[in-house]
């Protein structure tokens, strides 16, 4: 029993409310709760239906095996993407039903915190922060609130600072959609954390020691981001898109749709998504860690010492990595290829590979072979002395794995 009932039953006991006054605030407890209810439940629905819909089409996906993966992964996305759109374009609106538009307009002087953090709460709608030159948060609000449930002369967002932290988030629960256009002072901030519920989160030109995003049914898009310590970003049935990033530690989630970075600069980073595909393009890495299925993994032009990577139905791809910084490849997916096309491969090397009912082809100078199972299962390594060898351990099963020194 929650604490509005216990209150109400305490009330009534102490002879505080007659039993006609506690049964009138029950039923109005009762009911405010059961819209929660509602609202949970339609939220949760619509989750499930696009999830339902990546998962089924996920597993066909997978029957199609690797000539048409890259073509079908990108056909999710673009589905995905018009779900983005649909409730960019106020899709909640719709689910909402019969309802009232109103603007709020929010101000807050910041200019006497150092290091803030940025608490920022959405519902049902898109986050954008941005930076501006002014030492205060702007908030611009577009709020839907359904009619009959809460009165357009009341509050919708509140925005509010606490020791160091900048608050912003909305004074109800359910029975609204919130669209926030945030202007925040461009300086370094201890953390950002947004979270919203179908919509978008986009974040651009800001610094930060931590950045933490979580939404649903919306992508997540960061640009120009610096961030000393860790960005954690995740959603699902959203596309998940980083360009121009510095940071630490990077921790990427999603399903359905696929997780894209451009010029990404960082120690250690894990990119998960399901039936999504994945490409790392022009970054710096130390440590990358990627898992998908039935979905391609791409990794071009890159600095990487130690790249993982896993999917299932679909190829990896791994073009022009910068030798002088690579450690370790470990590859891993099912009835697709394996392709890794190096430019001035002149390190030691060792092989570890294997495939089924196709063949393993290695053009790399010096190759000595330790084990040859009719090339479909192989060790070899660079004729001479080993020092300090660069290691593919590099598995799949059905199709090919080529290795190719690119001239």
């Amino acid at each position: 029993m929650n604490e509005e009932k216990m209150m109400i039953l305490r009330m009534l006991k102490e002879g505080k409310i007659s039993e006609e006054e506690a049964f009138k605030l029950l039923d109005v407890l009762e009911k405010k709760e059961d819209e929660k209810d509602f609202e949970a439940k339609l939220n949760k629905n619509l989750e499930e239906k696009f999830n339902k819909f990546g998962e089924n089409f996920g597993e066909k996906v997978g029957k199609i095996g690797e000539d048409l993966s890259d073509g079908a992964s990108s056909l999710t996305d673009k589905i995905m993407d018009m779900v983005d759109s649909f409730m960019d374009k106020g899709g909640f609106t719709n689910i909402l039903g019969s309802h009232d538009t109103k603007n709020e307009i929010l101000e807050l002087e910041v200019n006497d915190i150092e290091n803030p953090v940025l608490d920022i709460k959405g519902i049902n709608g898109n986050i954008n922060l941005n930076p501006w030159s002014k030492d205060y948060v702007y908030v611009k609000a577009i709020c839907y609130i359904k009619k009959n449930k809460i009165s357009t002369d009341e509050n919708i967002m509140d925005l509010r600072k606490e020791k160091n932290k900048i608050i912003l988030k909305p004074l109800f629960n359910s029975n609204i959609g919130v669209k926030l256009d945030i202007s925040v002072p461009l300086q370094y901030y201890n953390e950002i954390n947004l979270i919203t519920s179908n919509g978008k989160i986009n974040i651009y030109d800001l610094k930060a020691e931590n950045i933490i995003s979580n939404t649903t049914n919306g992508s997540i898009t960061l640009n120009s981001i610096t961030s000393k310590n860790t960005i954690d970003l995740n959603t699902k049935n959203g596309r998940i898109t980083l360009k121009d990033i510095k940071n630490n530690d990077l921790n990427i989630i999603t399903k359905n749709t696929s997780i894209n970075l451009d010029n990404v600069t960082c120690e250690k980073g894990t990119l998960i998504s399901q039936n999504g595909k994945i490409n790392l393009n022009n970054s710096t890495i130390d440590t990358i860690d990627i898992n998908t299925s039935n979905s391609p993994i791409k990794v071009e032009n890159s600095n990487i010492a130690y790249l993982f990577g896993k999917t299932s139905n679909g190829k990896v791809d791994i073009k022009n990595l910068d030798i002088t910084t690579l450690k370790e490849t470990k590859i891993n997916t099912s009835n697709s290829g394996i392709y890794i096309y190096l430019k001035d491969f002149y390190k030691d090397y060792n092989i570890s590979a294997s495939t089924t009912n196709s063949k393993i082809n290695l053009n790399l100078p010096q190759l000595v072979y330790d084990y040859n199972d009719k090339n479909k299962s192989i060790k070899a390594h660079k004729e001479g002395s080993s020092n300090n060898p660069v290691v593919f351990d590099l598995h799949t099963t059905n199709r090919n794995i080529e290795f190719n020194k690119k001239d």
